[in-house]
């Protein structure tokens, strides 16, 4: 008993105090808290770093003007979430100048960590804890027969998921048996708590999406649009070639550590330069057959003859040669530097509804 009144402390002795705070304990779930002005900083980014709190504008205990007051709500015998929610608060605060109190006594209790701590008596899981989990030496999880315990497969990627602040990890699922090399399947995986926030984003996405698609559906489909769409996508598909290339070179020439991530980029940004110039070929061979397009005449490049042809003060090249008129040779690769226009992605959404509204017409001429 002794003890307990030598930690006791009037509340009246930390009026105006800065460097402390009080917790008023309401129930046994609910509790406010109050810093003091040494405590701004950390108080500020509170509500980033901790989403389930809330704040409002009251006057304080500490002083007379008004503050941030948080408001918690925990119950960490009950909830083993609230259990880490609570811990990672306390890790969070990391200082013994915290004071709680019963209700609106005037009588303070030190040391509110030590306090908050022993109500997390059950014990927690390494996932729980910190959501650790064993890799290799590539920092990948092996998920070969299945995803750890509490873990699941999302189709976010590592930006996203940084958005919905959930932890995460990159599990190897499988081997793609290439060529030369086996190349490893790497997908992302989340605890299984955060999939309301998984689903809440993906719904947002989704309507995002939908307005966006409407958007693109209201525009009409003019040769100058297409034409805009088609150079700015050809552009694209030679920042990927100039990115392939890049990784080329890191991947099989530079340190073993690089090799991994480089020879992902190369295949992604590949299998992309593919899809772009695809894209590209069957959009421009419709225009050519809708609007009766010809050809202005050929480049000699080096591994073949390409025929030109201009849409709307476009030039754009096709894999064929009809024409008997030479424009000349060209040795350099075409560079991949774009002017303001419309953006690729909005080009590629673009291209695909000109195709798909023009799809059974063209076959209609045939």
């Amino acid at each position: 008993m002794d003890n307990d009144k030598k930690s006791c402390i009037c509340l009246d002795d930390l009026k105006n105090k800065e460097g402390c705070a009080i917790v008023t304990i309401l129930d046994d779930s609910n509790f406010t808290m109050e810093f003091g002005r040494a405590f701004s900083h950390t108080a500020t980014h509170m509500l980033e770093d901790f989403e389930w709190l809330s704040c409002k504008q009251e006057k304080g205990i500490l002083s007379n003007s008004k503050k941030r007051l948080f408001y918690v709500s925990l119950d960490p015998e009950k909830d083993r979430m609230d259990q880490v929610k609570l811990k990672k608060l306390c890790d969070y605060l990391k200082t013994e100048n915290i004071y709680y109190r019963f209700g609106e006594t005037q009588e303070l209790q030190c040391d509110w960590i030590s306090y908050a701590m022993a109500k997390c008596t059950n014990p927690l899981t390494p996932k729980e804890m910190g959501y650790k989990l064993p890799v290799n030496n590539f920092g990948n999880v092996d998920a070969f027969r299945a995803f750890p315990d509490g873990w699941h497969e999302t189709t976010l990627t590592v930006t996203q998921i940084k958005k919905i602040k959930a932890p995460h990890y990159k599990a190897c699922v499988d081997f793609d048996e290439m060529r030369y090399r086996v190349k490893p399947i790497i997908v992302n995986i989340i605890p299984d708590d955060f999939s309301d926030r998984e689903k809440k984003y993906l719904d947002e996405l989704k309507e995002k999406a939908e307005k966006k698609m409407e958007k693109i559906n209201s525009i009409e489909l003019t040769p100058k649009i297409i034409a805009s769409s088609l150079y700015s996508i050809n552009k694209e598909a030679k920042r990927k070639r100039d990115i392939q290339q890049d990784c080329i070179g890191r991947a099989y020439y530079g340190f073993d550590e690089e090799y991994p991530a480089m020879h992902y980029q190369m295949h992604k940004a590949k299998d992309e330069k593919f899809e772009l110039y695809d894209l590209k070929d069957d959009a421009l061979h419709l225009a050519i057959d809708l609007w009766n397009l010809q050809p202005v005449g050929y480049h000699e490049f080096p591994d073949a003859n390409r025929d030109m042809y201009s849409l709307e003060g476009y030039d754009f090249h096709i894999n064929e040669n009809m024409s008997d008129h030479c424009l000349g040779k060209i040795t350099e690769e075409i560079g991949a530097e774009r002017k303001r226009g419309i953006p690729p992605k909005k080009a590629v959404l673009l291209l695909k509804r000109f195709l798909k509204e023009n799809k059974n017409r063209k076959e209609k001429r045939k």
